[in-house]
């Protein structure tokens, strides 16, 4: 007897998708140039528990300068703390459990600076910018003890504005 589970869609732990998602990308050419980042999530708990908490890797300063990130969870700040089981994530826990089939939005905004000139990192000028996809990103991991979640969007809206003198734009 044989049996079919290709079209098994039963939530086996608990799991996260990224139904949406928007990028939109600054370039301030100020003197002292800065990129803004800012990404826009949708959110499903498509598990079968509620989340406590959501954990993701933020790019390394050793390749970045960046001021320090900002999260909101349906417009109410959350702070960043390390993550136990790798200190490079971070772990940003919910005011209240996120239930299941429940939807949220999560921003996460970030502000590039120019490197020193000391510094080996990522590094721009007044009148120069490029960015390689997925640079800058954060990482979305599964939820915690199971693999399951942090899936992507199929689409993602980017949006990248600059000052109509620049170059290119």
């Amino acid at each position: 007897m044989a049996y079919g589970a290709a079209g098994c869609a039963v939530a086996l732990g608990p799991g996260y998708t990224i139904v949406n998602q928007q990028v939109s990308v600054n370039f301030v050419p100020s003197p002292q140039p800065v990129i803004r980042i800012e990404g826009v999530y949708q959110l499903k708990n498509d598990g079968n528990q509620p989340l406590t908490s959501l954990e993701l890797r933020l790019p390394g300063r050793r390749r970045f300068h960046f001021s320090d990130p900002i999260a909101e969870w349906d417009k109410t700040a959350l702070s960043f703390a390390p993550s136990p089981d790798n200190p490079r994530n971070v772990l940003l826990t919910f005011p209240q459990p996120w239930t299941v089939s429940s939807r949220h939005t999560l921003r996460l905004s970030v502000e590039y600076q120019r490197a020193e000139s000391n510094e080996v990192a990522l590094s721009f000028t007044p009148d120069a910018l490029f960015l390689q996809p997925r640079v800058g990103a954060p990482n979305f991991f599964r939820a915690r003890d199971f693999r399951n979640g942090g899936r992507a969007a199929e689409v993602v809206e980017f949006d990248c504005a600059s000052p109509r003198r620049f170059p290119g734009a």
